[in-house]
């Protein structure tokens, strides 16, 4: 069973606003991917979290569109690698090194 170790977990949005005026809006559309959610899902298995719910990730992916916050989507997959605190998406390393990948390959950072 995972048990999460929250030194290893770093804010998305304290990244994002070194780049961006409005980092929240860059988090959720990350969350929003496809490929972020995907790594998710990979990432909640390598970490061995047994009560990740894919089968919701995957109902979640294929509502085309759907944008649900943070803390919808960890209530409905048991994420343990976010958490919100304060407002801010707290990601474990795994999700925040994609998540740093999908600002350089949306030019974000530059």
């Amino acid at each position: 069973m995972f048990v999460p170790d929250y030194d290893e977990y770093y804010s998305l949005e304290s990244y994002a606003s070194r780049f961006v005026s409005d980092p929240e809006e860059v988090v959720k559309v990350y969350l929003a991917s496809k490929s972020a959610l995907a790594n998710l899902a990979l990432s909640e298995k390598a970490e061995g979290n047994d009560l990740f719910r894919h089968e919701m990730l995957e109902r979640i992916i294929a509502e085309e569109g759907s944008e649900i916050g943070a803390k919808e989507l960890i209530e409905r997959t048991n994420s343990l690698l976010l958490y919100v605190e304060n407002d801010q998406v707290f990601a474990h390393r795994r999700v925040y090194n994609d998540f740093v990948g999908f600002l350089f390959e949306n030019n974000v950072v530059r």
